[in-house]
């Protein structure tokens, strides 16, 4: 199973919170493992239960449009002069509807009993014009940008994942090798004391002495690395969230010789091949 990188799971919980309905699209908030409640208070499945669900729909909407413009998450905003942006052509629209609505209030007053039975079936109709209007204005959008939003994330998220997985792979066996390499010397009773520098350091030494011998650069767990062996740096990021022991008999720290003299002891060229290749 493929795994979203960090940056791309980050950007795209943004691009979730520019949205003014993120109820519409459940499948990205449970792949990203994000609740309704992370970006508004309100909710949508309350307002459809409402008995007027469809003027509770705009007035959500008019809410999280202000909030929104609030928050400075307007879309297209001041690319174009002389057209608004879009929360601002839906809030222009909201107000619209509410004068409109009280038009129809000065023309026959919901509290007319007649009246009532109109005023359920206008409610819906609301309601039911505006998932039209959200899902068709979802479809134009799409055809847009969709084609080029699957290729974009296809060549740079997809596709860039999966090789630098293929190629950390082949250096696993490596790495599991320097993290061996490293609890030998925290094993020792005389190297615990030993700093993770050091300790890098002499494997750095070892692994570059092996890749010298014969035809050891051409092992695949070193041909990544420019000159057939991990750097000091990598070993030491790779072995730099092992827990050291507790020195508590207060034993002096090994000098680089000694924890080399260690670990070519214990891993002969020949163990050290069988490891990785």
């Amino acid at each position: 199973m493929a795994v979203m990188p960090k940056n791309v799971k980050k950007a795209r919980i943004c691009d979730l919170k520019n949205m003014i309905l993120p109820e519409m699209a459940p499948d990205q908030l449970r792949i990203l493992g994000v609740k309704l409640e992370d970006f508004y208070p309100d909710n949508l499945a309350d307002t459809q239960a409402s008995n007027a669900g469809g003027i509770e729909l705009i007035k959500l909407l008019e809410r999280r449009t202000n909030e929104l413009q609030r928050l400075g998450s307007e879309l297209y905003v001041h690319k174009n002069h002389h057209s608004s942006s879009q929360i601002e052509l839906v809030q222009q629209n909201i107000h619209v509807f509410m004068t409109q609505c009280m038009t129809l209030l000065k023309l026959a007053s919901p509290s007319i009993p007649e009246s009532e039975p109109y005023y359920k079936i206008i409610d819906r109709l609301v309601e039911t014009a505006v998932y039209i209007g959200y899902y068709a204005g979802s479809n134009d959008t799409l055809a847009l940008t969709d084609r080029y939003t699957d290729l974009g994330f296809e060549a740079y998220v997809t596709r860039t994942q999966a090789g630098g997985q293929g190629k950390a792979s082949k250096t696993i066996c490596l790495k599991e090798l320097v993290i061996e390499m490293a609890n030998c010397i925290y094993l020792d009773p005389d190297c615990v004391a030993a700093s993770k520098e050091n300790v890098a350091e002499a494997i750095y030494w070892i692994i570059r002495d092996f890749s010298a011998k014969g035809a050891n650069k051409g092992i695949s767990a070193l041909l990544k690395f420019s000159d057939r062996h991990p750097e000091q740096h990598t070993i030491y990021n790779w072995i730099k969230t092992i827990t050291k022991p507790v020195n508590r008999l207060k034993t002096p720290k090994p000098s680089l010789a000694v924890i080399k003299a260690k670990l070519k002891r214990s891993f002969t060229d020949k163990q050290i091949l069988s490891k990785i290749k």
